[in-house]
């Protein structure tokens, strides 16, 4: 996933099109304010577990670890979810590469860029 973040294509970590379109609707009722609380919950736990994995070799303060992951899970299960409530109007490549600015930059780098849409 930390390759995703410095530069690596991550269209590669992105489930198919097809997916989105076969389940879209049921990852909208299940992340949705009525929803599932378990499958968030275990949604959050898979994005920071995919992190731990990828960065426990870099790691020198574990305490900070977790806020770190906690943070990083909360953000882009909350981008996730926002898009399934709006009916995934943004292509899952354009909010694929979105994720990754965000994570590599940062919100403030990504609302005053000028170069535009990401």
């Amino acid at each position: 996933m930390l390759q995703y973040v410095h530069g690596g294509d991550i269209q590669n970590a992105m489930p198919p099109k097809a997916f989105f379109d076969q389940y879209g609707t049921y990852m909208k009722v299940l992340v949705g304010l009525n929803g599932d609380p378990s499958f968030v919950e275990r949604l959050r736990k898979f994005i920071k577990e995919l992190f731990f994995r990828e960065a426990k070799d870099q790691i020198t303060d574990m305490k900070q670890a977790e806020y770190v992951f906690e943070y990083i899970s909360s953000a882009q299960l909350g981008l996730l979810t926002y898009w399934f409530q709006k009916d995934m109007e943004m292509p899952a490549p354009q909010l694929a590469k979105m994720i990754q600015t965000l994570m590599t930059y940062g919100p403030m780098k990504l609302l005053s860029a000028k170069t535009g849409p990401v």
